[in-house]
């Protein structure tokens, strides 16, 4: 198929690293959306969309993103109370 590596040529990265097109995988979308819901940029709403929380910029969300992968967290902590 055009676009993805065939097994016999190696894997995903490999095919980039040839600078051959690959398309994404069906997870990634998924795991972007809960990544920015786990860092307060999305909210999931009762009919299954999810929708942009105003309150973080751009900048503040890849802020946030950076620092949570520099402590090696997977995802923001809850604030309590």
């Amino acid at each position: 198929m055009e676009g993805r590596p065939s097994r016999d040529r190696g894997t995903r990265a490999g095919a980039l690293a040839a600078g051959q097109r690959v398309e994404p995988d069906a997870r990634q979308p998924t795991a972007a959306l809960v990544r920015l819901a786990d860092l307060g940029a999305a909210t999931r709403q009762g009919d299954g969309d999810v929708r942009r929380a105003a309150r973080m910029t751009v900048a503040d969300v890849v802020a946030a993103s950076d620092l949570l992968d520099e402590l090696g967290m997977r995802s923001a902590p809850v604030p309590s109370g």
